[in-house]
């Protein structure tokens, strides 16, 4: 099902652009013809990626190859919603100019202006859209500093920083030169821990190692620490703990593990745990913790930002999530929200925990596009709350 709807995703939104920016202009009609082809071979990129790869979301092609036939892809995109837009507003013209009984010359020269216009106006804005979506979706992340208040938040952690890394989706649009080119950029901010919440990459051990290798030069004084998001599964999560392993990062499946620091001579603990992803229906954040101090301050890494209730009844202060890329497109965030219990990207609050969701360090091959709502690595410090209570 999910793979019928991409398949035929392009197709449909080639048939809606065909009749405002084809069909209906005063072209010739060998024009008409060349670019009605053009932009149906452009709305076939999950066909094309089959035809050449037999792997619609994981296309093994030159990463230029790949950005051109998304660019034009998304161009297909763009110009079906400017399609639903034209077709509305002749819809309500024609309604209103019967309502008031008047006749339209359709052959009018300034209506054919106006039209004309409107045509490679919404034709530009939708080839610059495209072009800038794929860039945004397949540049560096920036770097976000977010300071995280929280009362029960042991003293000796007061200013601990966390480099959170999310969905960096190593695959053929996230090749090994910006693997490194994320660790420099998360090196760079010399934090205490680094946490990866899901989704390192798309594809096979055979396939990806190389460009997922890198990930092996992350640095932070307590360690790298990650937990499984659903496309590891997708990725035989089994085949990669070896990889994982050997890059130095240590994958906490329904784990935890302690960090001691000392303030005033007395020992205080943070607990940094990670669930599985839910995919994995093997899922259990009690069993996470269960060896945990029970004085110790949690924090959880968690792919999906969802069950804070949970979460919170089993001690958790503090979950670092990730999945929703922020919802990638503007508009299409709110929808994004909805199904993941009204998070999408930024600081949460809601009782005694807090909730952190990263708006995704890369992004999916099968729509690298981000409109308005940046790639990101977090820089989180925590900051015990002024009127903080002491963690007993």
């Amino acid at each position: 099902m999910f793979k019928t709807v991409f398949l035929s995703l392009g197709p449909v939104c080639w048939l809606v652009a065909l009749y405002p920016f084809v069909l209906k202009t005063r072209l010739p009609k060998w024009a008409k013809i060349a670019i009605g082809a053009f932009l149906f071979v452009a709305s076939f990129k999950f066909w094309w990626f089959r035809f050449f790869c037999d792997k619609i979301f994981q296309p093994d092609l030159p990463f230029w190859t790949v950005a051109v036939i998304s660019v034009l892809y998304d161009f297909v995109l763009f110009l079906a919603l400017a399609s639903i837009v034209i077709i509305e507003w002749d819809v309500a013209v024609f309604l209103a100019k019967k309502a008031m009984r008047k006749k339209e010359a359709p052959s009018s020269p300034g209506n054919m202006g106006r039209r004309k216009f409107l045509l490679c106006g919404a034709a530009s804005l939708a080839a610059g859209t495209a072009v800038r979506g794929i860039y945004d979706g397949m540049r560096l992340p920036d770097v976000k500093r977010t300071v995280i208040e929280l009362d029960d938040l042991p003293l000796a952690f007061d200013g601990y920083t966390i480099v959170q890394l999310s969905d960096i989706h190593v695959s053929p649009v996230a090749r090994a030169e910006r693997t490194r080119g994320i660790v420099k950029i998360a090196n760079s901010l010399n934090p205490d821990l680094v946490a990866i919440t899901g989704d390192f990459l798309d594809g096979r051990v055979e396939e990806r190692k190389d460009d997922f290798a890198p990930l092996g030069g992350l640095r932070a004084k307590d360690g790298v620490f990650g937990c499984t998001g659903n496309h590891e599964y997708y990725s035989r999560y089994d085949e990669w703990r070896k990889e994982f392993r050997r890059a130095g990062i240590r994958m906490l499946e329904n784990q935890s593990v302690n960090i001691d620091r000392f303030a005033g001579g007395k020992k205080e603990t943070v607990s940094i745990g990670g669930i599985n992803d839910p995919v994995s229906k093997c899922s259990d954040v009690a069993e996470a913790f269960f060896t945990a101090p029970e004085n110790a301050f949690k924090i959880l890494l968690a792919h999906r930002p969802v069950n804070l209730k949970r979460h919170e009844e089993n001690g958790v202060r503090l979950q670092l999530s990730g999945h929703t890329h922020g919802g990638a497109v503007w508009g299409i965030d709110s929808i994004v929200a909805r199904v993941n219990e009204n998070h999408v990207r930024g600081l949460y609050r809601e009782g005694k925990i807090a909730l952190y969701v990263n708006s995704g360090t890369g992004q999916w091959a099968g729509f690298p596009t981000r409109i308005g709502i940046m790639p990101e690595i977090s820089l989180l410090v925590l900051k015990r709350a002024a009127n903080g209570r002491k963690h007993t």
